[in-house]
């Protein structure tokens, strides 16, 4: 982006001011396997928030689950961290976290619209991942491996990657 407005808060940013709001809590959703990555890389993140005043929480789902179960999860916790806080929420996802977040408000649109102020998304494949697009439909499901894999040792969601296939999110869309 190069826009004078773009331009001018990279500036601020880069001599360490923000104009980010504080009117709001910040739900952090991490991608697939944060759960597995000690420590979460989102808790640097979560540390640089709180330095700057502002209310960060992390949502608390199961990252290697189907998209429409972290959904109704984080539904639920947006809307507690609402009723607690009095204020809207910013969900700030990367990978399959923004996932999971743009479908809790699409599929529960008329209790989550007047809560959340915005959905970032970070290095989100919003088109599907060609990886998951890969095991999906590949030898390696047909033989069970996929589903070994996922639910033995990640005690996780089969459907997690058609959740994240190009087709699993074109359906979903």
């Amino acid at each position: 982006d190069a826009t004078k407005q773009f331009v001018d808060t990279l500036a601020k940013v880069q001599l360490g001011r923000h104009e980010l709001p504080d009117d709001v809590v910040y739900l952090l959703l991490g991608g697939f396997l944060a759960f597995w990555i000690p420590p979460s890389y989102m808790e640097g993140i979560a540390a640089h928030f709180s330095s700057l005043g502002l209310d960060v929480r992390r949502a608390e789902l199961h990252s290697e689950a189907g998209t429409q179960h972290n959904a109704y999860l984080l539904r639920g916790q947006i809307k507690s961290v609402a009723r607690e806080t009095g204020k809207q929420v910013v969900l700030i996802g990367h990978s399959k976290g923004a996932i999971d977040a743009a479908a809790a408000v699409a599929l529960y649109e008329a209790q989550l619209t007047p809560l959340v102020r915005g959905i970032v998304g970070v290095q989100t494949p919003f088109g599907g991942s060609p990886i998951a697009t890969d095991l999906w439909f590949s030898v390696l499901k047909r033989f069970g491996v996929v589903k070994l894999v996922m639910e033995k040792i990640f005690r996780g969601q089969e459907v997690l990657c058609f959740d994240l296939s190009h087709q699993g999110r074109r359906e979903f869309l």
